[in-house]
């Protein structure tokens, strides 16, 4: 398959071609167009007025989803404004602004129509920050917090400290979790809190690091010979799955976030 990008040009549909050894294939005129263009304005949602300063990105190429053919285009705005040349149409462009919090658009063109102009509302964004303990009290650096559905994650400093910045309005769930220096002393990762933030709000928020790991090793054997498999741990209520990988003795080793009823899947090939 023969597909075409360059800069300032609309990627090309792709081209399949057959080839066989020794043959060389003339394959004629391969064109580009100039694709489409995105005039975009970024605002601020309660002002109104032009937000500069932001950096915006995104993908283009023949394939996005291929690391071979795909571009990152970025662009940094001074005064509000970007433009998006050589676009197919669809590419989504992501917005970040400090202090704000993340937006993004979709980037689609009605038939025919060669430039469009979308305007970017962004708000701004709330920051939670607190400390992070154990359950004796004591401070954990290093740990490393999660703020779901907005998936922004940060790490703590050595006095358990942490902060998150640009948090959408709405609800955010954190999950903490941590690793002491060694990697034997572990806290999985758990729901800390939930809180619901409003734009530009600050929360001081303290979160306590979940229970330790429980640490379950094993082997697996099939006709009394070591195998090497796949090994999941599915825990119905709440529901998750903890995977790990048995080596080729056989061995593997998983760490469990708390107690209760597991059910253990084994798959390998060859044996059943």
């Amino acid at each position: 398959t023969i597909k075409l990008s360059a800069r300032g040009f609309a990627a090309s549909a792709p081209r399949p071609v057959e080839l066989r050894a020794g043959e060389t294939l003339d394959v004629g005129e391969l064109t580009l167009d100039r694709g489409r263009t995105a005039r975009i304005r970024i605002v601020d949602s309660r002002t109104r007025k032009p937000l500069g300063g932001a950096v915006l990105r995104t993908t283009v190429g023949a394939d996005a989803a291929s690391p071979v053919s795909r571009e990152e285009m970025v662009v940094e705005s001074e005064d509000g404004s970007a433009v998006f040349s050589g676009l197919g149409g669809g590419e989504t462009i992501q917005i970040e602004r400090a202090g704000y919090a993340k937006a993004s658009i979709e980037a689609r063109f009605a038939q025919g129509v060669a430039e469009a102009e979308f305007v970017v509302e962004m708000g701004r964004g709330a920051t939670i920050e607190g400390v992070v303990r154990d359950g004796s009290g004591a401070p954990v650096g290093g740990a490393y917090v999660v703020a779901l559905p907005s998936v922004i994650r940060v790490a703590s400093d050595e006095s358990g400290r942490y902060r998150i910045d640009g948090l959408p309005a709405g609800p955010q769930n954190l999950f903490v979790g941590a690793r002491a220096v060694g990697g034997e002393d572990m806290w999985a990762a758990g729901l800390a809190d939930s809180v619901v933030v409003t734009g530009g709000q600050r929360l001081t928020l303290d979160l306590v690091a979940a229970r330790r790991a429980i640490e379950v090793r094993g082997r697996v054997l099939c006709a009394g010979q070591p195998l090497s498999a796949h090994v999941a741990f599915e825990r119905p209520v709440p529901f998750s799955v903890l995977e790990a990988a048995a080596d080729e003795e056989g061995n593997f080793d998983v760490r469990l976030p708390r107690s209760g009823r597991y059910v253990v899947n084994v798959a390998a090939k060859g044996c059943r």
